[in-house]
């Protein structure tokens, strides 16, 4: 599922009971990092495009959905972790619900964080670009959609 946080999206998309959310994506991150990573891959050229956009001075950042630490995890898997000056995600406890103080309802707050650090590092973050997934997304076996 691409965009919404894996919580949420259980229990709206999938449908997941409330008191299964943790124990559900816990087994799931468990055999993301173990075997799921490593089916994903990179678009063709999207290297190389972030290479030329580096050396041509333009500010790169990540803001996903994805909890931070496992985004940067992800990142440097594929070796592109280097090329981004930020990369931001979402609580690394991602069992958190809505009320908790550490809760990140949506996409919007991670891109706000992520070009405050931009602006931080002196980067113009006056007009930028969203750009979309760069790594392919793969079906999960037994999963459909």
């Amino acid at each position: 599922m691409i965009g919404p946080k894996l919580a949420d999206a259980l229990m709206t998309i999938l449908n997941v009971p409330a008191d299964k959310v943790d124990e559900v994506i816990a087994v799931y991150r468990e055999w993301y990092t173990s075997e799921g990573m490593a089916m994903s891959r990179v678009y063709p050229g999207i290297q190389e495009l972030l290479g030329q956009l580096k050396s041509d001075g333009v500010a790169l950042a990540v803001a996903t959905q994805k909890p931070e630490p496992l985004a940067k995890k992800l990142l440097a898997h594929h070796g592109l972790d280097g090329y981004f000056h930020v990369i931001r995600g979402s609580h690394a406890d991602e069992t958190l619900k809505p009320g908790h103080p550490d809760y990140r309802a949506g996409k919007a707050e991670i891109i706000a964080a992520a070009l405050r650090d931009l602006a931080a590092e002196s980067f113009d973050v006056s007009a930028p670009i969203m750009v979309g997934a760069a790594i392919k997304m793969f079906s999960v076996p037994g999963v459909t959609s």
